[in-house]
């Protein structure tokens, strides 16, 4: 990363800030810094206990602080806690000074990842109807982010050189078709995954396609139909 900016990514508990970040910053080679993590070692208690003990009042103040004097770093990446960027102090500065990345999933995927959390305050008692409400709450603030993901190129030719060299190095009887859906649901739906691949294989004839989608997937997993 040319930019002595810092890398920062924002979004819902559960959008995976942390495990990416960490990611990045090793793929890049600078800081990883987890806002979440320094407030617990600051407070010397996790989120749950600050929310528990102290309130939330007492953990975004203590947030906000910690938040600007992290980016007050040069070149590293940060991970914000769920609520940071909704924090008017928080967001200027991000958006003033600094990269800013929404990590933006499926509103289920979301749900089914923190409903019930303990280590979410918010969500540890909350019904799917409350999350969804901070979700739809938070989502046009996030939404001001400098990135955003994108949908995914709809062109065979995009994937056409990856896809001829997985051609090339596992062939016909290696390759078995999958996707992430309904993950991946922000960047392309599972209609537009399956049409793309059929578009690739169908040129390699009707016995390729059904190895690719379901034959070697049986053998694999040894789902052959017992002989009668």
């Amino acid at each position: 990363m040319n930019s002595n900016k810092n890398l920062v990514f924002l979004g819902m508990m559960g959008s995976g800030k942390s495990a990416i970040g960490a990611m990045v910053s090793k793929k890049l080679n600078i800081p990883f810094i987890d806002i979440d993590n320094l407030i617990e070692e600051h407070a010397g208690m996790s989120v749950s206990e600050i929310f528990e003990v102290n309130g939330e009042g007492y953990f975004r103040n203590l947030e906000e602080k910690i938040t600007i004097k992290s980016l007050k770093h040069k070149k590293v990446v940060v991970s914000l806690g769920g609520g940071g960027f909704v924090n008017d102090k928080i967001r200027k500065d991000i958006l003033t000074n600094h990269f800013s990345f929404w990590l933006n999933w499926d509103d289920l995927v979301l749900i089914k990842r923190i409903k019930g959390s303990k280590k979410r305050p918010l969500a540890s008692k909350s019904t799917e109807q409350k999350i969804k409400a901070i979700i739809n709450k938070r989502k046009n603030i996030y939404s001001k982010a400098n990135l955003k993901q994108q949908p995914a190129p709809m062109e065979v030719a995009f994937y056409k050189e990856v896809l001829d060299l997985a051609w090339g190095c596992y062939g016909e009887d290696r390759l078995v078709f999958g996707s992430d859906w309904p993950v991946t649901r922000t960047s392309g739906d599972y209609a537009s995954v399956l049409k793309l691949t059929s578009a690739y294989f169908e040129s390699k004839g009707n016995g390729v396609m059904a190895k690719l989608f379901y034959k070697n997937a049986e053998g694999f997993y040894g789902l052959d139909k017992p002989s009668l």
